[in-house]
């Protein structure tokens, strides 16, 4: 979709409000689009729409794995200890394998700037919004597992929350049906 088009789909006309606006030129709209993945299928599906829109834009893409802290329950400290470490090693492996099958599927479908990173956040949702802000990032495209009832109400959606917190475009995928 050209810049043109998009003006004029969104009713930002000429001079008199209706035809299209004197802008000729193809503007990159998204130059910078962080896709958080998390190695669920919702999250392979936002990556092929990250990469279309890349494409069509010329968009450097930043690939994201959020970190979540141990959910500590009631433990002793010796034994809190001991499944922190563990489960920081597993962590720190799923997201390595998450990026690195993302990057590849991206080298395998756009030659395009991809930038990875790793972070540890409180929560997942908190850690996108704040990369998106700090990589001045124009779109955010994430999937989303599209929870409801009492499994939304336990484990949220992070979709949701990156949606009302972000001082960013989102764009949010769901499965398919």
């Amino acid at each position: 979709l050209s810049a043109v088009f998009l003006l004029y789909a969104m009713g930002v006309g000429g001079a008199d409000g209706c035809g299209p606006c004197s802008v000729e030129k193809e503007t990159a709209m998204f130059e910078n689009i962080l896709v958080p993945v998390d190695g669920s299928d919702t999250a392979a599906l936002a990556l092929e729409k990250a990469t279309a829109l890349a494409e069509k834009f010329k968009s450097k893409i930043t690939l994201l794995c959020v970190m979540e802290p141990y959910p500590a329950l009631t433990m002793n400290e010796m034994d809190l200890g001991l499944a922190q470490q563990q489960y920081a090693q597993v962590a720190e492996q799923h997201a390595d394998t998450t990026l690195e099958r993302a990057r590849a599927t991206l080298a395998a479908l756009l030659p395009t700037q991809v930038q990875i990173m790793k972070i540890e956040a409180g929560s997942a949702w908190r850690g996108i919004v704040e990369t998106a802000h700090l990589l001045e990032v124009d779109l955010i495209v994430m999937g989303s597992h599209g929870r409801k009832g009492l499994e939304r109400l336990v484990l949220g959606s992070v979709a949701q929350k990156v949606v009302s917190h972000a001082e960013r475009s989102v764009l949010v995928v769901h499965a398919k049906a």
